[in-house]
């Protein structure tokens, strides 16, 4: 379905050096498009076929009045969204902002509900002309060196989420072998002593991870729940040449997306022991799964645009 005249919106200015890999999508769909993107009150001030409207940051938005005009004056709208904890309004919604009512005006006037270009199987289903788009594939950033691995340090990074907790737990309260944990929110280091811990940005990451022998990759039952896509540091370990042992939560998901991890599960830090010293042979059986991740999402979502 074309998009007409259309924008693109974000609910707080784009910047290159934003942790939120929300900016990220923005950027690619402003390049892609070829329209700028747009986060100001101008959205609401002109009729549109097409209102695009990416997740993340809507509490520090400071235009929500314009934008619930810019919903009102769409056609159509789309939600772009790559992590579940994405709270988008709904028409059956009670939320009291103009942004969030503005959706409930919609379906009283008879206009269409909100298209989805998501990461979320459950969320591409919801109306014909939504789409499953595996936005974190733009995670893929292949170094043109492979991590050297020279030392059998695990390394985590992630965001913190009493979900995942219990995960944790298991491989952090206790690690076999020396953990790095990368994570700005404080509360591994308080829960964690036993682990190391370092800052990391979206910039220093990649040469982060290639400080260690290996990357562990876990699922949280929230993300199994919904069906999500691959998460962002699926792409990035791959593409540092960063060795992955992946938790047994993970491995259903794993083989729904096509790869054999069954020589990389772990069970918990002990199992980790016991693959570190064959990570070398792991990160290069590994490489036969890169591919051109970022031709793979662009090819998705120029379907989902004409």
């Amino acid at each position: 379905m074309r998009l007409g005249k259309f924008k693109i919106f974000t609910f707080v200015k784009p910047s290159s050096t934003a942790t939120m890999f929300s900016h990220v999508i923005a950027q690619f769909l402003s390049e892609q498009l070829g329209e700028p993107i747009t986060w100001s009150a101008d959205v609401g001030k002109q009729d549109l076929d097409t209102l695009v409207v990416v997740a993340g940051g809507s509490p520090f938005c400071g235009c929500l009045p314009a934008l619930a005009r810019g919903v009102l004056r769409s056609e159509r709208v789309i939600f772009v969204q790559n992590d579940y904890h994405s709270k988008f309004p709904t028409p059956t919604g009670k939320g009291k902002s103009p942004y969030r009512a503005a959706f409930r005006l919609r379906r009283k006037r008879g206009m269409s509900d909100p298209d989805w270009w998501t990461t979320l199987e459950e969320k591409s289903r919801l109306t014909e002309n939504s789409a499953l788009i595996n936005w974190n594939m733009l995670a893929w950033n292949p170094s043109p060196t492979l991590a050297p691995l020279n030392w059998d340090t695990l390394f985590y990074y992630g965001s913190w989420r009493k979900e995942r907790v219990p995960l944790f737990d298991k491989y952090f309260l206790r690690p076999f072998y020396i953990t790095y944990v990368a994570n700005n929110s404080g509360r591994f280091e308080e829960r964690y002593p036993r682990c190391r811990h370092v800052q990391t940005s979206r910039q220093t990451l990649v040469d982060e991870m290639r400080r260690h022998g290996a990357g562990l990759f876990m699922e949280d039952p929230e993300s199994g729940r919904h069906n999500t896509s691959l998460p962002c540091r699926f792409y990035e370990m791959l593409g540092a040449g960063v060795p992955m042992f992946f938790d047994a939560s993970s491995w259903d998901t794993m083989k729904r997306h096509g790869y054999d991890v069954s020589e990389y599960v772990v069970n918990g830090p002990r199992d980790v022991g016991n693959l570190m010293s064959d990570r070398k042979r792991a990160a290069r059986a590994q490489r036969d799964w890169r591919q051109d991740f970022r031709t793979l999402v662009t090819e998705d979502l120029m379907e989902a645009a004409t």
